[in-house]
């Protein structure tokens, strides 16, 4: 087995970046090109399948909230408090220990999105003094990277009845 590994699915991988089960045969003439193709498309099609579906799961939990998703709102969505969801996300290293910040490691394991946006409100008090304060949100893609990133470690689970929800 670690022989077909090493001789035959990894070159396979870094040549073409795929492998499809039993492409050896071609050479040999025991699977046509046309076969091979069609074995090919048919596993290519269900992974399309597959990731559109999983595409839908992360669009109903965010319900097309693409503006930002606050801390508060998305421990709600999993059905749990902002303390126990930010003492989860502590323990993974996805908040500081100090702060509820995002840490920087996330941050760079997600380099190509960003994992939050920056909220300004500004504010004035009774007393006519004017300010502002400086918050920040999950952006939509940084939430679905945080649940993608829990229901991968076994935190997070989804089932079609209930979406996604802390494991017991």
């Amino acid at each position: 087995f670690r022989k077909w590994i090493n001789n035959t699915v990894i070159p396979a991988l870094y040549k073409d970046g795929m492998y499809v089960d039993g492409e050896e045969k071609v050479v040999t003439g025991e699977m046509s090109d046309e076969e091979l193709v069609q074995k090919a498309m048919t596993i290519l099609q269900a992974k399309v399948d597959r990731l559109k579906q999983e595409n839908e799961r992360y669009k109903r939990f965010l319900q097309e909230n693409m503006q930002g998703v606050g801390k508060k709102e998305l421990a709600t969505k999993l059905g749990t408090s902002t303390v126990r969801l930010a003492k989860i996300l502590k323990q993974e290293g996805i908040y500081t220990q100090e702060t509820n910040e995002i840490t920087q490691k996330f941050k760079d394991m997600n380099k190509d999105i960003n994992v939050t946006i920056t909220i300004v409100t500004e504010y004035e008090t009774k007393h006519g003094k004017k300010g502002s304060k400086i918050d920040w949100k999950y952006s939509a893609e940084g939430a679905i990277a945080v649940i993608k990133y829990l229901e991968e470690k076994g935190i997070v689970k989804y089932s079609d009845n209930d979406g996604f929800v802390l494991a017991s």
